[in-house]
């Protein structure tokens, strides 16, 4: 619907020109005194049919994301990591997520905030957290849990997240100071060195 407009004569004697709800000074004739300037507070919507609003001089949907639903606001629904729509009520809603990204709490103001394949507390799934492993720390890669880090001279030398870090590099003498180095016989490992037992 294009914008509608009417010249309306003032009070003062002049007068003004109604458009889409706003009021513009213009002038009739070099004869004639300017026309007075007038703001009403009508709706920016004033002039565009039901279930559209004005932005930018255009009637444009109130189911339109991209100019922020049926907000008073024109400017885009920008949620975070989701493609954006607009709920019944007219607000910004998600649409769908993207890529490995969800809506794990439910609220649709932050948009979609967990990333699946790298948060350990949430690994492959909403609230699927990695277990702490023994004597480490857990992480979360492609939605799989994994040992990130060993305290002290603990390691994770079979590389099976489920026990964690098993080997002390100090005093395993099938692993002393590094994975699958043994000692001897009649060595045993201490700080991680293969010692002769006496």
């Amino acid at each position: 619907m294009g914008a509608r407009a009417q010249w309306r004569r003032s009070e003062r004697g002049g007068c003004f020109l109604r458009w889409s709800g706003h009021s513009i000074i213009g002038l009739l004739a070099p004869w004639l005194v300017a026309c007075t300037l007038a703001t009403d507070g009508a709706s920016l919507s004033e002039g565009c049919e039901e279930g559209t609003k004005e932005c930018d001089g255009t009637c444009v949907s109130t189911s339109d994301d991209r100019f922020g639903c049926a907000r008073a606001s024109c400017s885009p629904c920008s949620l975070h990591q989701s493609v954006n729509g607009c709920n019944a009520e007219g607000e910004c809603a998600i649409a769908s997520c993207v890529g490995s990204w969800e809506d794990c709490d439910r609220d649709p103001t932050n948009g979609c905030e967990v990333d699946l394949d790298n948060t350990a507390e949430s690994c492959g799934g909403c609230d699927d957290a990695c277990d702490v492993p023994m004597h480490g720390e857990a992480a979360c890669a492609e939605a799989q849990c994994y040992v990130r880090s060993c305290d002290g001279a603990y390691f994770d030398c079979n590389y099976d997240v489920r026990d964690g870090c098993e080997v002390n590099l100090y005093s395993d003498a099938e692993n002393c100071g590094e994975c699958s180095a043994s000692c001897g016989s009649d060595e045993e490992c201490v700080e991680g060195h293969c010692e002769v037992t006496r």
